[in-house]
C-alpha cells in the first residue's frame, strides 16, 4: 500500500496528541487535566486513553466509525525523554539485529504494573474487548515517538500480536505502521527482519520525511563513516517518502511542519484537530 496521503494526514494528527499531552503536563498539568484537554478536542465518535510508565507515554485512540485503534507515542518532551535519545548505542531486538538502545529501553521500561508495551497491549486488547467487534491497528509517532512505533511494531509482530486471543471473540489486525521525522533506529539485519516480518502478515509500514530534517538522518547513512569510531549504523524502515518543506519553514522538525508539509503535498481527505503541540527538538 505504501504512503497515501489522507492517511498520513489523519496519522500525523494523532503523533502530535501525546506530545500536546506531555507538554501540558510539563507546564503544569494535572494529568487528568491534559487528558480532558485531549477528549475535548475529538469528534464524539472517538474515544481516547493514555498509558504512561516514567516518562513514556502511549496515546490511545478509538474511532468508533471505523472501528480502528491508534497507538500513537511521545516525542522529546522530557528531561528523561532527551537522556534516551543520547542512548545511541546497540541493543538487541526480538525480531532480529539491533535498535537504538535508548528506544529500546522506552518502550521496554517497567513499572510496578508491569512493561509499558505490554501494558499497551493490554489496554489495546481491553478496548477491542468493550468495542465488541473486529478492530484495524495502526501504530504511529513523531520524531522519538515514530522510532519507538518501529521498535514496538517489531515486537509485536515477533510476539504474534496482534491476532485473534482465545477467548476474546473479536479480532486484532495490525495494518498501519506510520513514523513521523522519525530518527533511523535499527541496523540493516533488524530492519530487514522487520519488514519480512511485516510483508508476512500484510502490515503497511512507512517513515515519512521533509526535505532538510535533520533529526531523520541522525547515525544514519551519511554517519557511517564513523562507526570506524565506534558509533553504530542505522536505517529507517518501511517505504520512506520525503515531502518538500512548506515555503518558509524556519524550524522543518516540528508537527504543525509536517502536518502542513501533507497537506500541501495532495488532498486531505481526513483529519483529526487536536490540540497543537509546540515544536519539538527529538
Amino acid at each position: 500500500m505504501g504512503y497515501q496521503q489522507g492517511q498520513a494526514a489523519y496519522f500525523m494528527d494523532i503523533a502530535a496528541m501525546p506530545i500536546a499531552y506531555e507538554q501540558a503536563l510539563v507546564a503544569g498539568a494535572s494529568h487528568d487535566d491534559a487528558l480532558q484537554t485531549l477528549r475535548d478536542s475529538l469528534p464524539p465518535h472517538m474515544s481516547v486513553d493514555i498509558v504512561r510508565v516514567q516518562n513514556s507515554t502511549a496515546i490511545i485512540l478509538l474511532d468508533e466509525n471505523t472501528g480502528e485503534i491508534t497507538v500513537a507515542f511521545d516525542g522529546s518532551d522530557e528531561a528523561a525523554d532527551r537522556r534516551d535519545d543520547m542512548r545511541f548505542w546497540n541493543h538487541d531486538h526480538a525480531i532480529g539485529g539491533d535498535v537504538h538502545s535508548g528506544m529500546w529501553h522506552s518502550v521496554m521500561r517497567e513499572n510496578g504494573d508491569g512493561i509499558f508495551l505490554d501494558q499497551v497491549r493490554d489496554r489495546v486488547t481491553e478496548i477491542a474487548e468493550n468495542y465488541g467487534r473486529d478492530v484495524s491497528l495502526n501504530i504511529t509517532g513523531f520524531s522519538r515517538g515514530g522510532a519507538m512505533a518501529h521498535v514496538a511494531a517489531g515486537q509485536w509482530l515477533a510476539e504474534g500480536f496482534p491476532l485473534r486471543e482465545q477467548g476474546l471473540g473479536v479480532d486484532i489486525r495490525l495494518d498501519n505502521v506510520y513514523a513521523f521525522g522519525s530518527l533511523p533506529v535499527g541496523d540493516r539485519d533488524f530492519v530487514r527482519a522487520y519488514e519480512g516480518a511485516a510483508q508476512n502478515a500484510d502490515v503497511n509500514i512507512v517513515s515519512v520525511n521533509v526535505a532538510g530534517d535533520g533529526i531523520t538522518g541522525i547515525l544514519g547513512p551519511a554517519w557511517r563513516p564513523l562507526t570506524l569510531l565506534g558509533a553504530p549504523s542505522y536505517n529507517q524502515a518501511g517505504q520512506i517518502t520525503q515531502l518538500e518543506a512548506p515555503e518558509g519553514s524556519e524550524s522543518i522538525h516540528s508537527p504543525a511542519v509536517y502536518q502542513e508539509a501533507i497537506q500541501e503535498s495532495a488532498f486531505v481527505s481526513r483529519q483529526v484537530q487536536g490540540p497543537q503541540p509546540a515544536p519539538t527538538l527529538l
